[in-house]
């Protein structure tokens, strides 16, 4: 996604998010961000800026064991729908084709020791793709994997300024879903697409 330093018009109404001395837009129609260097007396902005990774837990240490064949067929159609929709689709259809309807049968709640072995899984998958993921694909990519095994994700976008970092990833309830927790400790959330309810 670009960073433009342009000023917005008044007309947009974008998500906006505080990390530390400035401002992050995010306008999901023109698939940008504009930052802003606004600070705030105090320590209060900076610090709330930190406490991203009191929000989720990261998923137990697991092996993936064998690879299933119903693993592999999934993560193939994953693949496949991944691909075809960020080819043809903008940012802002992109955020309306995610995956948000109820799963026919929920894992509900998730059970933390299966997610795991499920993202292990994914994780060995993506080894075997010729090519290297950028977070927005991989985390589409996973919320369609997830959901052919029964579990709703929730996708999560956060930013950070100085230096400006945008990054995208995925939680399942308190989880995080293939995500290190010291990887997003720096991020703010701007936007989160939530499942629909049943």
């Amino acid at each position: 996604m670009r960073v433009p330093n342009t000023p917005m018009p008044d007309a947009v109404r974008p998500l906006q998010v505080r990390s530390s001395d400035g401002l992050v837009t995010l306008d999901i129609e023109r698939d940008a961000y504009h930052c802003r260097y606004d600070p705030l007396e105090g320590t209060l902005a900076r610090d709330d800026a930190r406490h991203i990774t009191r929000l989720w837990r990261e998923l137990p240490q697991v092996m993936s064991g064998r690879l299933a064949i119903a693993n592999i067929a999934h993560f193939t159609a994953a693949l496949v729908r991944t691909i075809y929709d960020i080819w043809r689709l903008s940012f802002a259809d992109l955020l309306d084709a995610c995956p948000r309807a109820p799963v026919a049968r929920p894992a509900c709640p998730p059970d933390p020791e299966a997610c795991a072995r499920t993202v292990a899984s994914f994780e060995r998958l993506c080894l075997y793709v010729p090519f290297r993921f950028q977070c927005l694909f991989r985390s589409y990519l996973l919320l369609h994997f997830l959901r052919r095994h029964g579990v709703q994700g929730q996708w999560v976008f956060g930013v950070a300024l100085f230096p400006f970092e945008a990054h995208c990833w995925v939680v399942g309830g308190e989880f995080l879903m293939g995500e290190r927790a010291e990887r997003i400790a720096r991020l703010s959330p701007i936007h989160i697409v939530e499942p629909e309810r049943p």
